[in-house]
Order: structure tokens, then sequence, then C-alpha cells
């Protein structure tokens, strides 16, 4: 049998990105593109990096049949050539396709970083924050590629984002009249699966008026689903859960954190404890903020090898206590260290002499609210979402024994 070509094999993501840039350069790209693994993307190194995301693009070509694939490349290298030439100078020419898109918080703190590691400045994109854990932005949607808006659009059309974000809102409902359908008792579930369901969680009056038990609660686990229940129903809570776990798992993921609305405000939701399915609920937020952190503390350990920076980047751990059974969220910071740490429920102080064969020597376990208040503001927030912390003086053995107590 014949050795298959490249693009006839089924390609690691590595290979796809070398396939992709290869197709860049015959349509006449001169610059050194860059890999990056942990974002799976394209760089574009300059002053105003040029970022380009790959996911979407390789779950298209695998899933294409070979004969297709290089026509799925084309298309996608064409379109990604030159995206501003499709973007509209004329606000009522681009208004009929502009729609909202709904984010990770975490997406611009994680592009904020891309750029840092390359020695640029992130492009400030215009976004809205919603329920804690979201980000809105608009989007100029075609039938071939959707493209940010960004603020030199807003500009150019002569409107601000609030007003572009309403219009993009009523386009979102004229598309949405179908409304949501029922998928087993108590729980309702998005037909669309049109990349815009995750953003029908902005159309807050087509939810209320779902005939729940309490409050509407939401599940947005990637871009294709979104999922309802009421905050009183038991068994409505339980199928979210496990849905949730499923899709979160899919591609384009957004979070597996629920929401709720009451009296149209927005807020991440958590049964209580003591309800009998806040285990589950507390996994969807523990493995939803664990995906968020593992992309961030990736990203700022290679901006240590940039800047030379020489604190010690915590990662994000969850673990199970051997007498409760009660799963919590946990860091490793090492004693005598300067340290960025992310917000965990439990912080294990570790003597430094750390590497990747040796077991870490526990020196003292205090909950995160004791270190807050024993170091102050001397924890400094680093502006990235999910929360992360700076502490330049390292700890003293006697300090962190002493904060325990």
């Amino acid at each position: 049998m014949g050795r298959r070509s490249r693009t006839q094999a089924r390609p690691t993501r590595a290979e796809f990105a070398r396939i992709y840039a290869d197709r860049l350069r015959l349509l006449g790209e001169t610059a050194q593109l860059e890999y990056d693994a942990a974002s799976f993307s394209l760089i574009r190194p300059g002053p105003r990096p040029k970022i380009t995301n790959l996911g979407n693009i390789y779950e298209e070509y695998l899933k294409a049949l070979r004969s297709d694939r290089d026509g799925v490349l084309r298309h996608y290298v064409q379109l990604l050539m030159d995206p501003e030439a499709k973007v509209p100078t004329e606000y009522a020419d681009a208004r009929p396709n502009i729609l909202p898109r709904v984010r990770n918080r975490s997406f611009g703190s994680i592009l904020e970083l891309q750029f840092r590691v390359r020695g640029a400045s992130a492009r400030p994109e215009p976004v809205f924050p919603f329920a804690e854990h979201l980000a809105i932005e608009i989007i100029h949607d075609l039938p071939d590629v959707a493209y940010g808006v960004n603020p030199g659009n807003l500009s150019k059309w002569g409107v601000t984002f609030e007003r572009a974000l309403q219009d993009a809102l009523g386009n979102l409902q004229e598309m949405s009249r179908e409304g949501l359908r029922l998928h087993s008792p108590g729980v309702w579930r998005s037909p669309w699966s049109d990349d815009h369901d995750a953003a029908r969680i902005l159309l807050t009056e087509m939810v209320e008026q779902l005939p729940v038990q309490g409050d509407p609660v939401v599940g947005i686990p990637n871009r294709n689903t979104l999922i309802v229940t009421g905050s009183e129903d038991t068994d409505g809570l339980r199928r979210l859960a496990l849905l949730s776990s499923r899709e979160f798992a899919k591609r384009d993921a957004i979070t597996a954190i629920p929401f709720r609305v009451s009296a149209r405000t927005w807020s991440p939701f958590l049964p209580p404890e003591g309800h009998p399915h806040h285990p589950a609920f507390r996994m969807l937020w523990l493995n939803s903020l664990q995906a968020d952190y593992e992309t961030q503390s990736e990203l700022l350990r290679q901006l240590k090898g940039v800047t030379g920076d020489q604190a010690w980047v915590s990662s994000f751990l969850i673990g199970q206590g051997s007498q409760t059974g009660q799963v919590s969220s946990l860091c490793m910071w090492p004693v005598g260290t300067e340290v960025l740490v992310p917000e965990t429920d439990i912080i294990w102080f570790v003597r430094t002499n750390l590497d990747e064969r040796s077991k870490p020597e526990v020196v003292a376990q205090v909950t995160w609210d004791q270190a807050r208040q024993y170091l102050g503001d001397r924890m400094e927030p680093t502006g990235l979402f999910p929360p992360c912390f700076r502490v330049l003086d390292g700890l003293s053995e006697g300090e962190v024994i002493a904060m325990q107590a």
C-alpha cells in the first residue's frame, strides 16, 4: 500500500498546525509563524500579534471526507488572510448580521497573556461582563465565518458598544422564535445547534417564561447547548448536572458553572450544602475552574521564560478528604518563595525542595480565608480571571505555622 499524504492522514494537532501554516505561506504569508500548543493557535509575531485559534478549523477538517479536506483548508485560509475585508464600512450594512456571543470570562485573560508572552500589549476588545464568570462580545456573523467586532469597527460605524449590543440582541431574538424544547420532565434544551445556543442565555424573558419550579437555572457548557430547569426541581437539577458534565467535554466548551436568574438578575448557581445534588454541582464548578486555571498557569510559565520572573506558578488541584470525603480545590505554596497562586479552598505550604520526582513535604495547611486574613495586602491581585494573586516576599515556616493556628 502506498504512503498516505499528510492531508489524507489523521494529523495530530501539531501536524495540522504545520499543514495550515504551509498553506498560508502558499498564499503569500511571509512572517515566521509560531505554534502555541497550549492554546492550539498560530501566532504571527509583531507589535500587534495576530492569533489564529485552530480548534474549530481542525474539528471541521477531521469531520470532512478526505477528498474534501483540501477544500476546507483553502476555504479557511482565504477567509482569514484578510478578515477586515469582510466587515462592512457602514453600520446599516453590518447591523443585520451582528449577534452577541457569550464567552468564558477567562478568555480575555488568556488573550492578554498570549500577547504578553510575545512582548505585545493585548488588543482591547469591547466586552460586557455578565454573571461574574461570563463576558459578552459582539460578532459580525456571515454564512462562512464570524468576526469579532473590535473598537475600530465601532468607531468606523459611529455606534457605541451598548447600541450595537442592543441591535445584536434583537437579531438573536428574531432567530429564536421557535423557543426552547422540553427535553425531559422539568428540563428544557435549545434546539438550534447554530453556534448561538449559549448566547440565548441573554434572552432573559424567554428563559423566565418557562414553567420551572423555583427560579430558572441555566447551563451553557458549550456554544451549541443551553439547558434550563428550576432551582426547586430536584430531579431537573440532577439531569442538568449530568448533561452539563457531558456537554462540557465537547468542542467549543464555555463553562460547566450554571447560572440562576431571579428578578432579571443573573448569578452563578450552586445548591447549598446538604442539598442532594450539591456534590455534583460542586464538581461542575471545580472542573470548570481547573480547566481555566490550567490554561492560565501554562501561559504564566511561558511568560516567566520571557521576562525572567522568578515567581513559583502554582497549579489549581482538586483533592478529596480521606476522612470526610469532601472534595475541595487546593494549591501548593513553597515556603520562602515568591508565588503566583490561584484562589483555592485550601493552601498547602510545602518545603521548597520541590521537583517533579519528589513528594512535597507539607509544613502547614490553611484555608484561603485564613491566608487572606493573615496576609492582607501582601496578596496582590494580578487582574487575571479566574483570580490569581502574587505574593512577593517569601513566607517563613514560622509564619505559615502561625497562620494555621
